[in-house]
């Protein structure tokens, strides 16, 4: 890493951020599935369902920032669900 120049700016750097996400070949039909799911699959799987969405460009629904959220208004078409599911901060609980 080079240093700033002497009363100068940082030097300028391209950085990219990729996500590669392995498909498990699980799907949920319904909530209950989504539920017995949720307690077999990895945690990683589970992060990148709240987190992966918000590093790849999406011309669909715009209020709803996470898989799950995006899942329930589409294909259960419960939006109150919808905005539950969007509102949750994984960040708030010690483990996903």
């Amino acid at each position: 890493m080079s240093e700033n120049p002497p009363g100068g700016a940082p030097p300028f750097e391209i950085k990219d951020c990729a996500l590669i996400a392995i498909a498990t070949g699980k799907r949920a039909g319904n909530v209950r599935e989504l539920h017995d799911l949720a307690a077999t699959v990895s945690s990683d799987c589970i992060y990148h369902h709240f987190w992966g969405g918000r590093l790849q460009s999406r011309f669909e629904d715009p209020e709803f920032h996470n898989d799950f959220a995006i899942w329930a208004r589409h294909h259960l078409h419960d939006y109150i669900l919808a905005e539950r599911l969007s509102i949750i901060d994984p960040l708030a609980h010690s483990t996903l």
